[in-house]
């Protein structure tokens, strides 16, 4: 994270567009964890 946030701000002069980048990995990472959840199987039943 650290480099490629060194490298956008000297591309483009601003700290906005690379922390917007970082934060924005930082999600995208966090949604890419597969948090395990207990499955439940629901049954159908004929009334």
């Amino acid at each position: 994270m650290g480099l490629g946030f060194l490298l956008l701000r000297l591309a483009f002069r601003s700290v906005v567009v690379p922390l917007t980048a970082a934060i924005m990995n930082l999600v995208a990472a966090a949604a890419g964890q597969e948090r395990p959840q207990a499955r439940t199987r629901t049954v159908l039943r004929p009334r």
